[in-house]
Order: C-alpha cells, then sequence, then structure tokens
C-alpha cells in the first residue's frame, strides 16, 4: 500500500514522525487495529439487525417486494401488484436484493429488512479499507464508529428504503475513484463508473451528485498530462451514463401493453419517471415538470428545505452530531496543504468527502422538500471527515506544532454542539 504523505514536511522531527505516524501507515495491520474493528463490525450488526423482526419496513416498498418474489414481471419492472399492472414510483433494481431475500426464505419481515443490514454491515467495513488507505489505521477506526452510530444510519439500515444501497454503492464508487488516483490505473475508474451507474438505477438522479466531485479530485490530483486525465474521466462517464440508463432503455423500448405502468408519472414514460417525478419536480414550482403526476409529487413535499435543513430540529439530531468537526477538518486540511504537490493525496480525500457533502448539502437546501432518512448519503462524508480530521490534528499536536490548537478547539466544538442538538 503507497504511502500517504499527510503533513506539510518540515526540518523538524517530531512533524516528519506525525507524518509517518497518520499517513505513512504500514501494511500490516497494528496489533489493536483488527480486534478493534472486529469489535466495530460486531456492534453495527447488532445494532441494525436488533429486533429485525419487528423492522419499520415501508408498507408501498414491501408490498412491491412481496409482488416482486413471486412475479418475474413484477421483479424485472418493480410491479406493484404480482400481476405487474401499475409500478412503485422507483426504479426496481433498489429492491432486487430485497425480492430475492423474500423469495428464498418467505414473506417475513426480517426477510425484507435483511438485505438493509448486510448492505448497512459491508458500508462500515468497506468505508474503513478507504479511510484507511487514504489516512491510516486511527482515522479509519474513529470513521467506522461514526458512520456505525449515525442515527438516521442505524434507523435506515433496518428497514426497506433505497438509500441504505445508494449509500453503499457510492462509497464503494468513492474507494475506486481513490485507487483511480492512486495508481493512474483505468480499470478503478472504470469499476468507479460501474459502481456509480447501479447507484442510479437505485435512486436515479440522486447518484450523479457525487459525478462533478468525483471528476474534479481525478482531474486535480491523479498522476498523468492533463489530456490523459481528461480522456480516462471521459471513459469512466460513459460506462456511468450506460450503467445508469440500461433499465430505463429496456422500460422504454418495451411496448407499454407489455410492462406495468410507471407510477408517478402522467404519460407512462421512464424518462418522466427518472428526470421528472424524481428529479426536476423537486426543484421547481410546477409539481408537473417533465411528466409527473401532481398528487404524488406534493404528497411526498416536507419542511425540510433551506440553508438550515442539515441542523434543524427534525433532521439535525439524526445526522449532524459532526458536522462542525467535518467542516473544521475539510478547511483546515485544505488551508494547510494550500503548497502541496498536485498530487498530494491527503487533501484529494478531504477534497473528496467534503465535495461530497457540500454538493448534497446544497442540493438539499435547494429542494423543495426532503425526508430525514435522504440525508444517510451524507453519513459516510462525515464520517471519514471526522476519522481523517481528528487523525490529522492529533498528528499535529503530537507534533507541538503551532497547529497542536486545532484538536483541543475540535472536541470542545463537538461536545458544545451535541448539547445544541439535544
Amino acid at each position: 500500500m503507497a504511502t500517504i504523505p499527510t503533513t506539510r514536511p518540515t526540518g523538524s522531527h517530531g512533524r516528519r514522525r506525525a507524518s509517518r505516524r497518520l499517513g505513512g501507515h504500514p501494511e500490516a495491520p497494528l496489533r489493536w487495529e483488527r480486534p478493534a474493528f472486529a469489535a466495530v463490525l460486531v456492534v453495527a450488526t447488532l445494532l441494525y439487525g436488533w429486533g429485525i423482526g419487528h423492522a419499520a419496513v415501508h408498507p408501498h416498498y414491501s408490498a412491491a417486494i412481496r409482488s416482486m418474489a413471486t412475479s418475474r414481471r413484477a421483479f424485472l419492472f418493480g410491479g406493484l401488484d404480482p400481476s405487474g399492472s401499475i409500478t412503485i414510483d422507483k426504479l426496481p433494481d433498489a429492491f432486487w436484493p430485497h425480492a430475492v431475500s423474500v423469495w428464498l426464505f418467505g414473506p417475513y419481515t426480517w426477510a425484507a429488512a435483511l438485505p438493509q443490514v448486510v448492505e448497512g454491515v459491508l458500508t462500515v467495513w468497506l468505508l474503513h479499507r478507504i479511510v484507511r488507505a487514504w489516512a491510516g489505521p486511527f482515522a479509519a477506526l474513529i470513521a467506522t464508529l461514526a458512520l456505525t452510530f449515525t442515527p438516521v444510519t442505524v434507523v435506515l439500515n433496518r428497514a426497506t428504503i433505497p438509500d441504505t444501497t445508494l449509500t453503499l454503492l457510492l462509497v464503494a464508487a468513492a474507494g475506486a475513484l481513490q485507487k483511480a488516483v492512486r495508481t493512474e490505473r483505468l480499470l478503478p475508474l472504470i469499476t468507479c463508473g460501474i459502481w456509480v451507474g447501479l447507484a442510479f438505477q437505485t435512486k436515479m438522479l440522486q447518484a450523479w451528485l457525487v459525478l462533478p466531485v468525483f471528476a474534479a479530485v481525478y482531474q486535480l490530483a491523479a498522476p498523468g498530462t492533463l489530456l490523459k486525465r481528461a480522456l480516462r474521466l471521459l471513459t469512466g462517464g460513459v460506462v456511468a451514463l450506460a450503467v445508469s440508463c440500461s433499465w430505463v432503455l429496456l422500460a422504454w423500448l418495451t411496448p407499454a401493453a407489455d410492462r406495468p405502468y410507471l407510477d408517478g408519472t402522467s404519460n407512462n414514460n421512464p424518462f418522466s419517471l427518472v428526470f421528472g417525478y424524481n428529479g426536476m419536480s423537486r426543484f421547481s414550482g410546477d409539481p408537473t415538470s417533465f411528466g409527473a403526476v401532481a398528487g404524488t409529487t406534493a404528497s411526498r413535499t416536507s419542511g425540510n428545505t433551506g440553508w438550515g435543513m442539515l441542523v434543524n430540529h427534525t433532521v439535525g439530531p439524526q445526522i449532524a452530531w459532526f458536522l462542525p468537526l467535518a467542516v473544521l477538518a475539510a478547511v483546515l486540511s485544505l488551508v494547510w496543504h494550500a503548497r502541496a504537490p498536485r498530487t498530494d493525496l491527503l487533501r484529494a480525500g478531504f477534497l473528496l468527502w467534503g465535495g461530497w457533502l457540500t454538493v448534497h448539502g446544497v442540493v438539499f437546501s435547494i429542494s423543495n422538500g426532503n425526508h430525514a432518512y435522504y440525508t444517510a448519503v451524507i453519513a459516510p462524508a462525515l464520517a471519514a471527515l471526522t476519522g481523517g480530521g481528528l487523525a490529522l490534528f492529533r498528528s499535529e499536536y503530537e507534533a507541538g506544532s503551532r497547529r497542536r490548537v486545532a484538536l483541543p478547539s475540535a472536541i470542545v466544538q463537538t461536545v458544545v454542539w451535541a448539547l445544541v442538538l439535544d
């Protein structure tokens, strides 16, 4: 595993030692690392799986899952009923794992919710690998703890909502992008495009919110010439687009008489489902934008909008416990590494997760309403910034530099913020 420089080189022996400790982590796990991470995975499994037999499954989606488990037509198109007369208001891919689980184990609540427990634990495991390769074992452990105990994550990972699958796939995409930046290989970038495409089939346009961030990070930090980086990005983008649109094109090419009617649309058009009902109608004053159905569009709006949405009394306690710490980490890391080489991997990581958080925060703020569980997708970014930030602050504190004040300041800030949210 490549060594990642994480602090600005100086003549100070303490600073060099701190740099090696944070970024230059050994390939072999440290003595405490495996048992600590195993304990986190056990806790995550217990939290997400506790009471799974009485999980808060979504009644609309659960009905579709049962239909999809008993009918090939309903499975392929996301039929709400076994005969496949009408679909759900999402693409079916998000619920294929649930339908397979119900087909295997029977129509039980725990069987419908089981895939989300597995996906939640996999997300924790995957984030650990990604953050460890970026910022070291201490940062990885903190990040996984932060993700595991995020309230909206715990609740959502024992339900039947597509956001859990979306989050897992986008974290996988971030890991592939990180590898592409580090290795200058094309295959990880193609893999990133595949993961983003599959995430699109889970929750459509929301999956594409990370694409500008991914493109910027790769163009800014990956090795190679400007033209070579641009061509590789174009290749990855084409892959993401092809995978994203595969089901939409399948539904569009299938005669309307041979498939269910697409819920949420006024014209039975899959492009209206994606770009209208689940797209522009969320940002437009016209609830019928691009063929969306006005009644169902209005029913899903909420008061969670505006620039204070992430910290309001409904959403804040679910997701925002480490928001000030994450923002502080992103800002200070970029300031401290402003003169680092273009390919500096620590800075690239903070750009990646900070951009993820920023783009989602802006989009959520300007939309016409969000359910609190939508914010589950930013939990990995907050967790990664928390872990990477505390590791960076810790290294500066132990190096004895003027920057050492960042660690106690971050801790005090987090405690005060917790009291505000409580």
